[in-house]
């Protein structure tokens, strides 16, 4: 488990911020890239409502992949799940196969403008979680120099409701 502390601070600062971590010695250790998160919850929103009332256990289930071209099409499915301050997270990649998630068969992303990779998503987690929100953002990593703290910055956020459409 691992503690998460997330700030919210004006975009106009993302070069000062990054400039600064540069000069405290902080190493970039990924390249600046696109981050994508699908989202699943239940029809009532349950999930987001226990995040909302900011219960302190808690998990979010959702599909990340990396990219903002047909380049990319390896995705990973997480819960990751909240209790008191520390988070951890359970990841599965997309090509194993549990009894609750079935990767390569499912729903197909809505994605009229050609930015995401073509792939197949489940269609339900635990036959209780569908696909709800799409967040995509670009984001930069930092690694302090003693090496136990990593820091990211988040920028140019999107978001939008999760649209799908049948492939079969």
């Amino acid at each position: 488990m691992r503690n998460e502390i997330k700030y919210e601070l004006h975009p106009s600062i993302d070069n000062s911020l990054t400039q600064f971590l540069k000069a405290k010695s902080c190493v970039e250790i990924y390249q600046k890239r696109v981050v994508n998160s699908l989202y699943y919850d239940s029809n009532d929103l349950k999930l987001y409502h226990l995040g909302i009332a900011g219960l302190s256990n808690r998990f979010k289930s959702r599909i990340r992949f990396y990219g903002a071209s047909n380049k990319s099409n390896n995705y990973i499915y997480e819960d990751k799940i909240k209790q008191d301050d520390l988070n951890k997270k359970n990841t599965l990649r997309s090509f194993e196969v549990r009894n609750d998630i079935r990767f390569g068969e499912g729903i197909d992303l809505f994605d009229p403008e050609g930015c995401y990779p073509k792939m197949s998503l489940p269609r339900s987690i635990r036959t209780i979680y569908y696909p709800k929100i799409l967040v995509s953002y670009q984001r930069k990593y930092f690694l302090t120099p003693c090496r136990r703290i990593r820091l990211t910055i988040d920028s140019s956020i999107k978001f939008s409701k999760a649209k799908i459409i049948n492939n079969q």
